[in-house]
């Protein structure tokens, strides 16, 4: 994505903009140091816009940690960006994964789903796999069984590191929390953020929404 976005904006503006490409664990590492500092000049101050898009927030098991990182990240006269897609029948459609039956008659992981657990070199045979829906925490995930115990090793920047896994044990492929728009913006306003602008798609499947830091005294009200 990075490299993506960095051939994008040297076609578009070539030398006049400059380009920096991070990479950030927002689960727990702040970006402050990143964006541009407060001003001392009231009458000019100093606003970045940071931009938290592709619907990756749903993602998180701790959305409540990863608001509030990005809220500590960000100065006072910042703006925050923000889009996902909310829980609605027709989206959620997507998410229910088709299988795939072979020539055998055996039933196979999608596609996609399929060339993660390739890329980890572990054979069908070893293992099963479940798509769950979890009604009470509105998730839903893929996830794969064990039928054996086993062990991967990973080759890193010339390290080596081995994980082992025991028989029945299971490897979440991906998950998805679905949300509606008011839970989403009382999950912002509840951590910092000051909601100034919030809408949907006319399809009504993605929410996009603009925040501010919230202000010592509505940090009081708030609690």
């Amino acid at each position: 994505m990075l490299r993506i976005a960095e051939r994008n904006i040297k076609k578009w503006f070539g030398d006049t903009v400059k380009f920096e490409g991070h990479v950030r664990d927002i689960t727990y590492e702040r970006f402050s140091d990143l964006l541009s500092p407060d001003s001392f000049d009231k009458d000019m101050p100093v606003r970045n816009l940071v931009l938290f898009l592709g619907g990756t927030f749903a993602n998180f098991r701790d959305k409540r940690q990863i608001i509030q990182t990005v809220h500590n990240s960000m100065g006072r006269n910042d703006f925050l960006t923000f889009s996902m897609q909310l829980d609605t029948p027709r989206a959620r459609q997507h998410f229910d994964y088709p299988t795939e039956q072979v020539a055998s008659g055996e039933i196979q992981l999608p596609t996609k789903s399929r060339f993660m657990v390739e890329q980890l070199n572990i054979d069908r045979s070893l293992y099963d796999f479940q798509l769950i829906f979890d009604e009470q925490k509105m998730a839903r995930r893929l996830l794969i069984t064990l039928r054996f115990a086993l062990s991967i090793e990973f080759q890193f920047e010339g390290k080596t590191r081995v994980i082992h896994f025991n028989k029945g044990e299971h490897i979440l492929l991906w998950q998805h929390t679905h949300q509606n728009s008011f839970q989403t913006v009382v999950q912002f306003n509840e951590n910092g953020f000051d909601p100034i602008e919030v809408m949907k798609s006319p399809d009504g499947e993605c929410l996009f929404a603009m925040f501010t830091i919230k202000t010592d005294q509505q940090n009081l009200l708030s609690n």
